[in-house]
């Protein structure tokens, strides 16, 4: 492994950040993933108690949809929203 005592370039020290947080993220998800494991075990017995001969491997997972833009930072206001919270202090946008 290098030395990583002596400065090393942006572009190494930038991934050497993405490593440690996408690492971390990996740490994070690891119980998640363990419970939800569990989870699936217990519904699988479930449903082989009720129904013995009915085929597991044969139910495909559901996709997940994915996170709605509002919830990721992306989303805009609308019109309407934007313009209510650019007026000045105490007017509405109807006051004449």
């Amino acid at each position: 492994m290098g030395d990583l005592t002596k400065p090393l370039p942006y572009v190494v020290t930038g991934l050497i950040d993405k490593r440690r947080e996408i690492a971390g993220r990996i740490e994070d998800l690891q119980p998640r993933m363990r419970q939800a494991v569990a989870d699936l075990d217990h519904i699988e017995a479930a449903i082989r108690i009720i129904k013995p001969d009915l085929d597991l491997e044969a139910i495909m997972p559901r996709a997940v949809p994915p996170p709605h833009a509002a919830f990721k930072g992306e989303a805009e206001l609308p019109g309407s929203c934007s313009i209510h919270f650019a007026r000045p202090q105490g007017r509405s946008p109807r006051a004449k």
